[in-house]
């Protein structure tokens, strides 16, 4: 089985993938399976021109250096003028990318197969995991549905420093939380990395991009150390990926060993995804009535 990724970032993406996807049934063999069309941002470099991706997947009779030929050839009918070079990317109107022939493993000046990058490659795994799950990795042998899942395990860092960049990361998180939520300024951050009852973590990706965040709180009352979860949120690009369920691990972990007797959060009823995740990971619902009063 041939496995090709196809992405596009420039001109009418959508008709370019379709024209590629033509020109490979036309000229390389039969398509068995082709994955919907993902719409990601580029990686590698910095554009202004988000990319669309597919994985699709084909039967050929054609050796490896024979569908590179082809692809290229399609790549230059096609518009594309410019290849990646020693690490290098640049917008293209289309790629085409070998990831695998059968479990050939194969390493020459210009062709390595499997794809050296595809188990790293969240644009690659995504798609390919729709068509393909239980496929094993001709060199690793798990499956591609387990790369993915390892891919998806994220960087937890309690932070104590208030950076701008972590500034613009809580400010692009806070309005999913809270439509009323106010733009954080270094000023509350600086407060909040300073609270010795608090602690602030965020979960960041393969790329280093925060995508998520979660609020620790403790309490030492005459009852015990209790611990308070807050303000969790995972950015609703990153959703699907288990990033709420691995912070709030981490944050049970933390309040372990911080002694703390229970671990307590609140959720509006309305959040049914949150309310299920919140459930499955052994929070019990309290028959508790729940006060506010606004201070003015």
């Amino acid at each position: 089985m041939l496995i090709l990724s196809l992405g596009s970032n420039l001109g009418d993406r959508e008709q370019l993938m379709q024209a590629a996807i033509r020109a490979l049934k036309e000229q390389v063999g039969t398509l068995l399976e082709c994955s919907s069309f993902y719409a990601t941002e580029p990686v590698g470099f910095v554009s202004e021109h988000p990319f669309l991706n597919a994985v699709v997947a084909m039967t050929t009779d054609l050796s490896p250096r024979e569908v590179l030929a082809v692809t290229q050839q399609i790549e230059r009918r096609l518009g594309r003028t410019q290849k990646s070079v020693a690490g290098r990317h640049f917008d293209r109107c289309i790629d085409i990318d070998i990831l695998a022939l059968d479990d050939i493993v194969l390493q020459t000046s210009d062709l390595v197969l499997p794809h050296p990058r595809l188990h790293e490659r969240r644009f690659v795994l995504e798609p390919l995991c729709e068509i393909l799950p239980t496929l094993p990795h001709p060199l690793f042998k798990k499956t591609y549905q387990q790369l993915l899942t390892m891919l998806n395990i994220g960087t937890i860092r309690h932070e104590q420093v208030a950076t701008p960049a972590l500034l613009d990361a809580l400010n692009h998180l806070l309005p999913q939380l809270s439509s009323s939520a106010k733009p954080l300024t270094i000023d509350a951050l600086n407060s909040l990395l300073a609270c010795p009852t608090t602690k602030l973590y965020t979960l960041s990706d393969e790329q280093g991009a925060v995508q998520a965040t979660a609020t620790l709180s403790f309490q030492q009352l005459l009852t015990g150390t209790k611990a308070w979860v807050e303000d969790v949120v995972v950015d609703e690009a990153a959703r699907g990926r288990g990033y709420a369920r691995q912070l709030l691990r981490h944050l049970e972990r933390e309040a372990i060993a911080a002694g703390a007797k229970s671990l307590n959060l609140t959720s509006r009823p309305s959040r049914v995804a949150a309310n299920a995740l919140y459930q499955s990971e052994g929070y019990e619902v309290r028959a508790t009535n729940v006060y506010r009063k606004p201070i003015k």
